[in-house]
This record gives C-alpha cells, structure tokens and sequence, in this order.
C-alpha cells in the first residue's frame, strides 16, 4: 500500500497514521538510515533504491530496509514512478514535510540522535 504525495502524514505510531508505534529516536538512531533520510530531503525529485544505495554507499538491500523503516514510521513516502516500458513501475521514494507540531520535535530528536552516535564513535 502506499501514500498520496498530496496527502498530510499523521504522526508516526498515531491511531491516524495506520502505522505500528515505532520509537521516533530508534527510527533516527542510525547514521545510515539518517543519510538516506537527509539524502531524500536534499532531493527534489523522489530517488529508487538504487540510486539511494549508491548515494549512501550501502547495499540495495540495505538501503531498501532503511527506506521501509522511514515510510513506517512518516518520515517518508513510498509511490510508484510513471511506468517507463513494460514490466512493473519502479518504486520511488521521497521525504515527507513535517507540520509545523512535528519539526520542531523530529529536529530536537534528529540533533540528539546525531550526538548520541558521534559520542559513541568518538570512544
């Protein structure tokens, strides 16, 4: 099932949102999974797994089950790409925009997350 690009997220874990609760700073605890987060919101246009992968420098497979975990938990959206010959569409993947309740949450969430893995890396 996926998202319309048009339609406004509920927060992560919400009885609105569908989604099982997923602990926003677990979501946000890993380096890789916040470059592939910082990665589509750099991007103007949604990414495939692929080009995310060769981005980031992480495995398609990898990078497939960071960009699942993201769409889980409303830090992205996952739809498919206008078909472009035969065969299934390709998915693509983009972030969502946060409201204006959410920013500032996720932001303190995002910095915290980031000292936490630089305090650890740094021992």
């Amino acid at each position: 099932m996926h998202q319309s690009p048009d339609a406004a997220p509920s927060p992560p874990g919400s009885p609105a949102s569908g989604r099982p609760c997923l602990n926003v700073h677990r979501v946000l605890a890993s380096t890789s999974r916040l470059a592939v987060l910082g990665l589509l919101r750099s991007r103007a246009l949604p990414l495939g797994v692929t080009e995310v992968a060769e981005h980031v420098g992480l495995h398609r497979n990898t990078a497939r089950f960071h960009l699942e975990l993201l769409v889980d938990s409303g830090y992205a959206i996952r739809r498919s790409a206008a078909p472009n010959g035969p065969g299934r569409p390709r998915m693509v993947y983009e972030a969502t925009a946060a409201t204006d309740s959410e920013s500032g949450y996720r932001l303190l969430a995002e910095v915290l997350a980031l000292h936490v893995v630089g305090a650890q890396a740094s021992r």
